[in-house]
């Protein structure tokens, strides 16, 4: 995977038109800018984010000339010139990004977005990379390093190819915590073979609240297989029938 120069090491040039840039915004605007040098990007994001699209994207234009080595600003600047309208230029951008991208299955893309958007943010947040999801069915990853793409793909893809296998509906099994989401948990049940607990299949203990830590080993009983092969499992069924209780 092959990174543009452009964006493996800081350009005079690229600088020089962003200096530019912040004169042409005024001294108002440019201010946000200042977010941005001292690394504070959710204050920058935060300062902007109620301005017309084209001011926005002037500022975020801005930035991404001043700093053009960084990732988040290349990929909102890509994002916001889509919203707009600006399909070619958008395409410009976001193509000389290093990628990866793979496809689900049809009518599961909120799976990966979960409830408001917290497993997408917990991916991006585990691989250090960004992610565009879109409706098709396409799930698309930004990062400078090969291996935290190719690990957000493989994490995504094994989601679902592990979902479906043979099991049968009543067995236990001991499952490994590999991710933590708004759902309940994505264990492994095999190498390769993972299912969902939800979160109300969950035991709780009333004296103290649990914590569970990617990696754990939880027993789980499979209660459920979906007609497209998703694999349930229940942590209370498991216990209530083997009489053994987890809980510290």
């Amino acid at each position: 995977m092959e990174r543009i120069s452009l964006f493996q090491r800081p350009c005079r040039l690229l600088q020089t038109i962003g200096e530019k840039m912040r004169l042409d915004l005024g001294p108002e605007h440019a201010a946000k800018l200042d977010h941005i040098a001292r690394k504070r990007f959710g204050d920058f994001f935060d300062s902007i984010r109620k301005m017309p699209s084209g001011e926005k994207i002037r500022i975020i234009e801005a930035a991404y000339y001043l700093y053009n080595n960084d990732l988040k600003l290349a990929h909102s600047l890509g994002l916001e010139l889509k919203k707009a309208g600006r399909t070619d230029e958008s395409e410009q951008v976001l193509s000389s990004l290093p990628s990866a991208r793979v496809f689900i299955p049809p009518g599961k893309m909120g799976i990966v977005i979960g409830h408001k958007g917290a497993t997408i943010r917990k991916l991006s947040s585990i691989h250090n990379v960004r992610i565009d999801a879109e409706r098709q069915g396409a799930v698309t990853f930004y990062s400078w390093d090969e291996y935290d793409l190719m690990s957000a793909a493989n994490h995504v893809e094994w989601f679902f190819r592990g979902l479906r296998v043979n099991h049968k509906i009543g067995e236990v099994l001991a499952c490994r915590v590999i991710m933590r989401a708004s759902f309940g948990l994505l264990v492994e049940l095999l190498p390769g073979k993972t299912g969902i607990i939800p979160g109300t299949e969950l035991l709780q203990n009333r004296e103290k609240k649990r914590e569970i830590e990617l990696g754990d080993q939880i027993k789980a009983k499979i209660i459920h297989i979906s007609d497209h092969e998703y694999i349930y499992l229940s942590e209370k069924a498991a216990i209530s029938e083997t009489g053994i209780s987890p809980l510290p």
